[in-house]
């Protein structure tokens, strides 16, 4: 079970002297919770929190490194 809270951070480029600007959806929070379905009990909660926003990519591979440390743990 899991809920990836989005954000919104602007870009800025400049190409020519012609100012240009898009937003880029980032994670601002990542909350996974791992649960035995027979037991119904919380096996891990994890909740990840970026300040100026993470790209989508980098907050799954970090929320998997961390999933995996504490299997092998």
């Amino acid at each position: 079970m899991g809920t990836i809270f989005e954000g919104r951070r602007q870009i800025g480029f400049s190409e020519d002297k012609t100012p240009l600007s898009m937003e880029k959806i980032v994670v601002s929070t990542f909350y996974l919770q791992l649960i035995d379905i027979k037991t119904e009990k919380v096996i891990l909660a994890v909740i990840l929190d970026y300040d100026k926003g993470e790209s989508i990519i980098n907050a799954i591979d970090m929320m998997t490194k961390i999933i995996n440390e504490e299997i092998k743990g």
